[in-house]
């Protein structure tokens, strides 16, 4: 309980007037009592700000009153100059220069420093002071415990990173906080744990980013911190929703700007961290670099190359980002180490498996279940088990659709949109005229380009463990993809006859021999 202003001493003295300027600016901010205040003028409410103003013989109760119906905060204070005190009604001219005196010493005795990170994939980092507050928060630290490739971790022993190095190397080239919402193992949570979880519901990891960043602001108060910086809460917040997960709605004209949080003339920035046109932004060149450098895999794509050659043009009334012609080479290698990452990573046979498994949980911290002695647990804590012990479900073998068949809930390999060639919607300059933009058509480069952009893999798994229940499921899986006119599976011959195309791609065929063995098939 507070105690009445008469009953009221402080601790320590007064601030001094700028007649009697202390030596040091520590000893300025000690005019309030540490037992009432707390040492971070940034935190205080509006009621503390009052209880700051009395320690400084501010006490005129109409002052006091619009402080408070103001909502006038301590990370307020530093707005505050000679006519804003004359209009509250600081009248006395030695009153309003004590105050801001008081107010610049708090100032210097609580600034904010930035920090330097060595990151084991770009180097040393340096962080703004406001990046390091959104850092400090939990719902930012608890990225540390989520690994970065869920299962994969099984597969790849040195995949052990997480969210929270990923996150802070988003920070490094842009200078800006691209959105990290991720729930346990990653992506397999957003698209596989949360659809059948929530099916009442059209989840999008994108809406899940932007919904945990503005819980992340409300929750720890920094729209006051990023005023302090000189950055316009409401403007601000909109435009990195909208950097994550692109405008909030489309208009009814084409020729309209669908963005709120930049006007069209800063176009360009909204291809910076998660590019919708394109596919091209830091989000992709960190995974890219870390997951690599992790996974022991060669990453042919030189991010740091592509920005050095990096400039904005015009193109249609519109500002892009836009590279040299002769990293058109370049960009084709980012898009092939997406791929291969995929391939050979991110949908390993192996790391679905135990992805797989996770879904059929009722919780998803793993320790503590593995750990835990709650009978309730008990399936979830066998099935965790079995992950430790490595007896999982068996692959039986997974094979192609045609190239005009197009399967939902299936794995697909592309080049991140779907069947369309990226690089088609990138603009180039040349060396002799580097204001005009212009697209390269993939004939213009090589040869040994890709003719198709995306492909579907169907994997089939076996949760029977023993060896007849896998060869049966293998057979009826071979017998499924020849009469749905399938790739043939791999590993298949020592199951059951093959479909004469499969014995003899590369040799005519015979119609009647054919339609034969599909019936004995």
């Amino acid at each position: 309980m507070q105690k009445a202003d008469s009953e009221r001493t402080p601790k320590r003295p007064r601030l001094a007037s700028p007649r009697t300027q202390p030596s040091t600016p520590s000893a300025a901010a000690q005019g309030y009592p540490d037992s009432e205040l707390p040492h971070n003028h940034e935190t205080w409410d509006s009621e503390q700000v009052c209880e700051f103003l009395k320690s400084l013989d501010l006490r005129d109760p109409v002052l006091l009153d619009y402080i408070r119906d103001n909502n006038i905060t301590g990370s307020s204070l530093s707005r505050l100059n000679e006519s804003s005190l004359e209009k509250l009604g600081v009248s006395s001219l030695l009153d309003r220069r004590k105050l801001l005196y008081a107010i610049q010493q708090l100032n210097q005795s609580h600034v904010a420093t930035g920090k330097v990170i060595n990151d084991p994939v770009h180097g040393h980092i340096d962080l703004h002071p406001l990046l390091i507050r959104i850092i400090d928060t939990p719902q930012f630290q608890r990225l540390r415990y989520i690994k970065q490739l869920g299962g994969t971790y099984y597969v790849f022993p040195g995949a052990s990173h997480n969210r929270f190095e990923h996150s802070l190397g988003g920070m490094c080239k842009p200078g800006v906080l691209p959105g990290s919402c991720h729930g346990p193992f990653s992506h397999m949570f957003d698209g596989r744990f949360i659809p059948r979880a929530r099916q009442d519901i059209k989840w999008k990891h994108e809406q899940g980013s932007v919904d945990m960043f503005e819980h992340l602001v409300n929750s720890n108060g920094l729209r006051a911190v990023m005023e302090k910086y000189g950055l316009i809460p409401e403007d601000d917040i909109c435009f990195i929703k909208e950097l994550i997960a692109g405008p909030p709605e489309q208009p009814a004209k084409a020729s309209l700007w669908p963005y709120k949080g930049r006007p069209i003339e800063k176009s360009f920035l909204y291809e910076i961290v998660a590019n919708k046109k394109n596919g091209i932004d830091v989000d992709k060149w960190d995974y890219f670099a870390r997951d690599c450098h992790h996974l022991g895999i060669q990453n042919n794509f030189d991010h740091k190359r592509y920005i050095t050659f990096a400039r904005v043009c015009k193109v249609d009334k519109m500002l892009h980002i836009c590279t040299r012609d002769k990293e058109v080479g370049n960009l084709y290698d980012m898009f092939h180490t997406r791929n291969c990452l995929y391939r050979r990573a991110y949908q390993h046979r192996v790391g679905n498996i135990i992805d797989a498994i996770f879904i059929k949980l009722a919780d998803n911290i793993f320790l503590e279940i593995l750990y835990s002695t709650d009978p309730r647990l008990d399936a979830a804590r066998e099935l965790l088990k079995n992950i430790e012990r490595r007896n999982l479900y068996k692959c039986v073998g997974q094979t192609q659709p045609g190239v005009d068949k197009k399967i939902k809930k299936v794995i697909n390999m592309d080049y991140g949109m779907e069947d369309k060639n990226p690089v088609d919607h990138v603009y180039f300059y040349c060396k002799s005229n580097v204001y005009h933009a212009f697209l390269i058509n993939k004939s213009q480069v090589s040869q040994l380009l890709p003719e198709r952009f995306e492909e579907q893999i169907i994997r089939v798994y076996c949760k029977k463990l023993d060896i007849q229940s896998f060869y049966a499921a293998r057979e009826h899986f071979i017998k499924w993809c020849s009469i749905k006119e399938y790739s043939k599976p791999q590993d298949c011959d020592v199951v059951t006859p093959l479909k004469y195309e499969w014995h003899n791609q590369n040799s005519d065929q015979n119609p009647a021999s054919k339609k034969q063995l599909f019936k004995d098939v």
